[in-house]
């Protein structure tokens, strides 16, 4: 090689495990430099660029060129990297080759001072010493010791994608590297032991983002991000089915109905919840239903209690009459409450029953079957269809169910001229599963 100057690259991968006491330690050593171990006459030459970005154990490439001697040191392994700090000094040591021949290690001292300094030792397989120079300062060049890996940050608390009734809030989290400077949400947060605390962090109603920031001495930034919801707004509660004014003959009845609040997608029985008349309602993509709730004869006042994660409530009511006179009436006879996967037949037909004053089945009847909510049909496929009472006053229509999912989501009534009040067939849309499963990247 002669007198000729190598230039010299070193890449080093370590596995640096953070505790939450460190301080900033060095993780890039760069630079190259001269030193001369003896006389102006015989120069040796080093380049380095050392990083502490994961691999463990260390891995990379050093090159240390002798000219005297013509001795060329090349690593194939590094094995250790410490530091005593951002600007101090660095032990480095690994295996090498030495000429092309195998079996050698070394190790190496570099500071970053006023002046640079560098010192190297090479060792044979046995353990002895090959060759050692240093520590000298640099005649020429330049060494770097830096920090390039940004601090480990965390909020703990609030969880992610939590829901709360009130603000403001504290956020907590924890920090692996006390010399670096804390924000949340902009604001300056002192950190402790490794852990930080803010108090005073606002919300705003629905969605909001809580940023942590960290940023060490060398300027390296890291942030953790959650999501919190602020619901203090109570949710929208509507009973559907049956109708203010709705005149019975039969009791119990099914109660159906929409609770409507500040969530993420559409709720369901963990995000809301209802009572009717203190009965527990199944809530299922904001729609709920009360099976088999019992009313008295006359006027009776149903009452639904609705409220959201947070218990934030809200209430809607309305009055129903059970009407058990000696009269002509229509009556529920089967089919009510059923369950099916959305765009199918239901199992069962609905069916009612036509009894005149005494009691007696009445045929030849019309009995008008009409959808009035979801976009489901009847026979036919269609929305409305009259059927004709048989010998022992019932008359039928098949259903099939709409095309969303929900609690009583689906609704059909039922009437006939001349007969008192008229009958709510229910039935609830299940999702159905998917067919298949895709993964796509971007």
């Amino acid at each position: 090689m002669g007198r000729r100057w190598t230039i010299v690259w070193f890449a080093l991968f370590f596995l640096f495990s953070f505790s939450a006491t460190a301080f900033a330690t060095v993780n890039r050593i760069s630079g190259n430099g001269y030193i001369f171990p003896e006389t102006l006459t015989y120069k040796a030459i080093f380049s380095m660029d050392v990083s502490k970005d994961g691999a463990n154990p260390p891995s990379g490439l050093v090159k240390y060129y002798y000219s005297r001697t013509r001795m060329s040191m090349v690593s194939t392994a590094i094995t250790n990297l410490t530091s005593t700090g951002v600007g101090t000094s660095a032990d480095i040591s690994g295996n090498c080759t030495v000429n092309n021949i195998a079996g050698y290690t070394f190790s190496a001292t570099v500071t970053n001072g006023r002046p640079d300094s560098f010192r190297i030792s090479i060792y044979k397989s046995d353990g002895s010493r090959y060759y050692s120079a240093g520590p000298k300062n640099l005649s020429g060049g330049d060494l770097v010791l830096t920090d390039i890996i940004p601090p480990t940050i965390a909020i703990t608390s609030p969880p992610d994608l939590l829901t709360l009734g009130s603000s403001p809030i504290r956020v907590s989290g924890t920090i692996d590297d006390p010399t670096s400077t804390l924000t949340v949400n902009g604001s300056p947060v002192t950190g402790s032991n490794g852990t930080f605390s803010a108090d005073g962090i606002t919300l705003n109603e629905g969605m909001n983002t809580i940023i942590a920031r960290a940023t060490d001495p060398a300027n390296n930034i890291s942030t953790a991000s959650i999501n919190i919801s602020l619901d203090s707004t109570p949710p929208h509660v509507s009973i559907t089915s049956p109708p203010e004014g709705y005149v019975t003959t039969a009791s119990p009845i099914t109660v159906t109905g929409i609770i409507n609040d500040i969530v993420r997608g559409t709720v369901n029985e963990n995000q809301g919840r209802v009572l009717v008349n203190g009965i527990e309602a199944v809530v299922d993509n904001r729609t709920f239903i009360v099976e088999n709730l019992p009313l008295n004869p006359g006027a009776n006042t149903l009452r639904a209690v609705g409220s959201d994660q947070v218990g934030n409530v809200a209430t809607a009511s309305v009055t129903v009459n059970l009407d058990l006179s000696a009269q002509a009436r229509i009556n529920l006879y089967s089919g009510d409450n059923q369950r099916g996967f959305i765009g199918t037949p239901i199992s069962e037909p609905f069916v009612v029953y036509l009894n005149n004053e005494n009691g007696a089945p009445v045929s030849g009847r019309t009995v008008t079957f009409r959808v009035i909510e979801s976009n489901g049909s009847l026979d036919g496929g269609e929305r409305a269809i009259a059927v004709t009472s048989s010998s022992n006053g019932l008359a039928s229509a098949n259903f099939t169910l709409g095309t969303w999912s929900g609690s009583g989501n689906n609704k059909v009534e039922a009437k006939a001229v001349g007969f008192t009040g008229s009958v709510i067939f229910t039935a609830s849309g299940i999702r159905k599963p998917p067919a298949a499963i895709y993964v796509q990247t971007s």
